[in-house]
């Protein structure tokens, strides 16, 4: 795989983690994490182990927020990378409207696993809090 593949899968795999995330779909966080992965938020003391923690987590924001990712900076090291990617969250009233929450940050560590890229680490963070 060229750099050009990887970061196209490493894209990829930022744009599945939030439809996972954002659809709660918690089957579905070993495609996206690790089994060992660590998912924090230091503004909002949240630290998470493993992939069934993650899923939890998933679990409790289905259908609260949508997740939008851009600005996707990747270095990619043989078979680890990292990216940082500017997040934008969209809160969601029950009548679907999207009101725009914050905009901040994910610091992500990755590693190619045997059928695509993984997080090993992802870390949210947003200005001024």
């Amino acid at each position: 795989m060229g750099l050009q593949d990887d970061t196209l899968a490493i894209v990829e795999l930022t744009a599945r983690y939030n439809q996972v995330i954002d659809g709660g779909f918690t089957d579905r966080v070993e495609e996206v994490f690790t089994p060992d992965a660590r998912f924090s938020s230091p503004a909002h003391g949240i630290e998470r182990q493993g992939t069934a923690e993650i899923a939890e987590m998933a679990l409790g924001s289905s259908g609260h927020f949508v997740h939008v990712t851009t600005n996707n900076i990747i270095t990619v090291d043989g078979d680890n990378a990292e990216q940082r990617c500017t997040l934008m969250l969209f809160a969601l009233s029950p009548d679907g409207a999207a009101t725009l929450s914050r905009v901040g940050w994910y610091d992500d560590q990755l590693v190619r696993a045997a059928d695509g890229w993984r997080f090993t680490a992802r870390a949210v963070s947003f200005p001024n809090m």
